[in-house]
């Protein structure tokens, strides 16, 4: 939908958006959300979107973000989410998604502040990875991570920390 604001501003509803950040594989669906343009600037509130894996074999199932922000002005454009996971609606991981069009290059950072798993959120349920590897995890993983990219050349570094999991593994 479109409105107009006095001055030389717009908003609106928006639903049924795509994207990609196709440097490090990340696809967006199901995006929806409030709009507001005024001199230039474009901002993003209230976005509900679902996020995927852009690879052939999925690194983490798709996730859901219930209150995304975008804002995109001149060649810049800054996004922050709370990634959850859809069967529980767990948080994740924070995202925040940096890029600067004319220079073809950005970051992603992510926080974990911490992924508690029990009866109701499970490895598996997050990542196809861990299936038949671990199975009735308990406890608690924090981390933080951190994607940069220039061009094609991306590069990432990282850290998780476990204070305490408790689980079953497969040996063969």
């Amino acid at each position: 939908s479109l409105m107009r604001e006095p001055g030389d501003g717009f908003h609106g509803q928006f639903s049924g958006a795509q994207g990609a950040i196709h440097g490090i594989a990340l696809e967006m669906q199901d995006g929806a959300g409030l709009w507001r343009l005024e001199s230039g600037h474009l901002a993003i509130n209230g976005l509900g979107l679902r996020l995927l894996d852009g690879v052939q074999v999925d690194r983490f199932k798709p996730l859901i973000a219930h209150d995304a922000t975008v804002d995109y002005a001149g060649d810049q454009i800054q996004a922050e989410a709370i990634l959850r996971e859809p069967t529980s609606d767990r948080e994740i991981a924070h995202i925040r998604i940096a890029h600067d069009f004319a220079k073809a290059s950005g970051s992603a950072l992510l926080d974990v502040p911490g992924i508690t798993f029990d009866a109701k959120l499970q490895p598996e349920m997050i990542t196809p990875l861990s299936l038949g590897v671990l199975a009735n995890v308990r406890g608690s993983v924090t981390g933080d991570g951190r994607i940069d990219w220039v061009g094609d050349k991306v590069t990432s570094t990282g850290k998780v920390t476990t204070p305490g999991l408790d689980f079953a593994a497969a040996f063969g």
